[in-house]
């Protein structure tokens, strides 16, 4: 399962174990989770129990026809407008009725179109949050400030440099939370990249490194990272995104 949290998971319907951990594998490398089963039954329990941002469905599933999914969903007032791609070996034979359908992706599929379309999904379902990401290669520091910010951001999770800079790229957060100690390399050098080509982008260092001078020039904030930190790094940065928005 992908770094997240629910604001910014997709649950994934798709009987074929290699398509979907292919599925899976994409979604983590732009820093969304996800959650796969392989039958009608479980899809539609799934999408009960947890507000997820999109369903990828695939219409073959193990035990039914996958449209039975959308019809389950599209009967239900809590997930009539949950945003569900289609996934086919087959091309669109016809244009799927309702608010819900987002689009069609053909079986073998390019990931740069698995992701607009994620991208397409996750912007209609509902009022836009804040994109975070957090960049730290230790997962549960990453899982409890998801925990501190209690869904009030979409959270994308890094635990490179590289994979970082990917999402950077691809989703444009609205905010950044680093860690100066990286497996690829030093936070800084991410820190400074990112002031060179965003400068406006908010970025709050945290880490338990020593932070020089120069680094506190370069980022709008630094925390100690500790457990009690973090309702405080929630705080503040939900606090910056409110003032960009005020701003713009």
């Amino acid at each position: 399962v992908a770094d997240g949290d629910r604001s910014t998971r997709l649950l994934i319907c798709e009987d074929d174990a290699d398509a979907g951990y292919t599925i899976q594998s994409i979604l983590s490398a732009h820093g969304y989770a996800s959650d796969l089963v392989t039958t009608v039954r479980d899809g539609i329990a799934h999408a009960r129990s947890q507000p997820y941002s999109a369903v990828l469905l695939d219409l073959t599933l193990a035990d039914s026809d996958g449209m039975e999914v959308m019809r389950a969903l599209s009967a239900e007032k809590d997930t009539r407008r949950l945003p569900v791609i289609i996934i086919s070996g087959m091309p669109a034979q016809h244009e799927i009725d309702g608010e819900a359908y987002v689009g069609w992706l053909q079986k073998p599929f390019d990931p740069p179109r698995l992701i607009q379309l994620v991208q397409r999904a996750v912007r209609r379902s509902g009022e836009r949050k804040a994109v975070i990401l957090h960049v730290d290669d230790d997962d549960d520091t990453r899982e409890l400030f998801s925990a501190a910010l209690a869904g009030r951001g979409a959270l994308l999770g890094a635990a490179t440099l590289s994979a970082a800079r990917s999402i950077i790229t691809n989703q444009r957060p609205d905010a950044i939370v680093l860690d100066l100690g990286l497996p690829d390399g030093s936070g800084r050098e991410l820190l400074e990249h990112i002031r060179k080509t965003h400068p406006a982008l908010s970025i709050i260092v945290y880490s338990a490194q020593e932070v020089d001078a120069t680094t506190r020039s370069l980022a709008d904030a630094v925390l100690v990272k500790s457990r009690r930190a973090l309702p405080r790094l929630a705080s503040t940065v939900l606090e910056m995104i409110d003032r960009q928005a005020t701003a713009g």
